[in-house]
């Protein structure tokens, strides 16, 4: 009984080790690969502390209140978590995404692999 455990424990530290290290490599190159932001599609530009950030088209007041007029302020809130979740899935914001779902990934099979198993008895 004890072998089943320490090979149900050595299995799941080595998926949480090849999780981890095809995540960071993974996230890396998407990393290196994607443009910076650009702010391609923007409608104009807003100037915060001294720093310009693009307004798209969903981010512009009259969007915003054309959202407010239709779906209240409950909408206004889903279309602005819309749009940060969906940005979560583009260019170098990915890499860190995958980075931090692969690492959340890995720890969650090593707090599974140091669980302990109960033995498995044979009723007859």
């Amino acid at each position: 009984m004890v072998k089943k455990a320490f090979s149900h424990k050595r299995r799941f530290r080595l998926i949480a080790a090849g999780i981890l290290a095809v995540g960071l490599v993974s996230a890396a190159w998407i990393y290196r690969g994607a443009p910076a932001e650009d702010g391609g599609g923007a409608l104009g530009y807003e100037v915060v502390d001294g720093k310009s950030y693009p307004i798209t088209p969903g981010e512009s007041k009259s969007s915003e209140f054309q959202v407010e007029r239709i779906g209240g302020k409950s909408a206004v809130a889903g279309a602005e978590f819309n749009t940060w979740f969906g940005s979560l899935w583009r260019g170098r914001t990915l890499a860190t995404s995958v980075a931090i779902l692969s690492a959340g990934a890995s720890l969650l099979c090593f707090v599974f692999s140091s669980l302990r198993v109960a033995p498995v008895s044979a009723k007859s």
